[in-house]
């Protein structure tokens, strides 16, 4: 039989020879920090790679490509991740192979790169499609009637800037009309999904819960569809002025401080990446804006007092009554 040729495109790629390159791109990350009894200190090279992928299985040893070598694994992996990647290449020679940033006088973490992360995302898919990975991130996405075209008429709206109508049902059962709104990006945040975007009849940005949208369309106008000047969007900026269900409709966000402790500090930027953070002794001040001031309480609650309230009143004294109800439901 002759052998299939094996290709090194990204756009030709099989399955399997994907999840391969982007293993090898995780091998050469670490350095094959999960497999010591293979790797020696310092960079990985492209035969240690191979090593690694020989001895994780990923190829079966089958009579039409038991001769496929693992370099051409390797080679891939190079290729996909310095095709896609704005800020990093992957290079190396015979001594090793490494990630280096690409803009002189800087450096980010690579796990923020826009390549990586959809590498991880298209990873956990393909895990997801051998049913060795749960993704409950799904569930409120598939909400919808009509998920995947959902994701084709967004994603085309996005990019393309055009305005789009739909109906919202808030959490007070009421109906909203959303008209000429453009989005900027979909948002997964508190299991939640949200649309962002520019809402031009009240000039703000906005954002609202994928599963509680529908009738949703593109704005036209004697059948022509309508592109909607938008201002530059800082999703960094967004978020340091949002919370939970973030920016809710006709509703302004406040300021409010809390007060951490500075051993739990860390706990709490792992969960919560908004707010601005100020020292103030053993304890740091966490200072957060929300239009939804339930899910904050609720947030603040799950910490069973280690987070305290500082400002405003108000909100205190929301807190105050939410607790009186919880004690007068079980005290008894």
């Amino acid at each position: 039989m002759k052998k299939k040729q094996i290709v090194d495109t990204p756009d030709e790629l099989k399955l399997k020879h994907l999840e391969e390159a982007i293993a090898v791109i995780g091998i050469f990350e670490s350095k094959g920090k999960y497999f010591p009894e293979l790797t020696k200190k310092g960079n990985i090279t492209n035969e240690i790679a191979e090593e690694i992928l020989s001895y994780l299985q990923y190829h079966k040893n089958t009579k039409e490509d038991s001769n496929d070598p693992y370099q051409r694994r390797v080679r891939t992996a190079k290729n996909i991740f310095n095709t896609y990647s704005e800020n990093f290449r992957l290079e190396g020679n015979k001594s090793g192979t490494q990630f280096v940033f690409q803009k002189e006088g800087r450096t980010a973490p690579l796990k923020r790169d826009a390549a990586y992360q959809s590498l991880a995302i298209i990873y956990l898919g393909l895990m997801a499609y051998r049913k060795t990975v749960d993704m409950d991130v799904l569930h409120q996405l598939f909400q919808q009637d009509f998920p995947l075209d959902l994701l084709t008429l967004l994603s085309y709206a996005i990019h393309s800037k055009y305005c789009l109508d739909f109906s919202y049902k808030n959490r007070g059962v009421k109906t909203l009309q959303i008209t000429e709104f453009v989005p900027v990006k979909l948002s997964f945040k508190d299991s939640h999904w949200f649309l962002i975007g520019w809402e031009a009849s009240v000039s703000k940005w906005n954002s609202y819960l994928i599963h509680s949208i529908f009738n949703l369309k593109l704005t036209s106008e004697i059948g022509t569809r309508i592109k909607c000047k938008v201002p530059p969007f800082d999703m960094k900026k967004f978020r340091e002025k949002s919370f939970g269900a973030s920016a809710l409709h006709d509703e302004t966000a406040i300021e409010i401080r809390i007060s951490v402790p500075s051993h739990l500090k860390l706990a709490v930027q792992k969960r919560r990446d908004e707010g601005i953070w100020e020292a103030n002794g053993e304890h740091w001040i966490w200072k957060i804006y929300t239009s939804s001031i339930s899910d904050l309480l609720d947030y603040v609650f799950k910490w069973s007092g280690d987070l305290k309230i500082l400002s405003p009143e108000s909100v205190r004294q929301e807190f105050k009554t939410k607790l009186k109800k919880v004690l007068g439901d079980y005290w008894n």
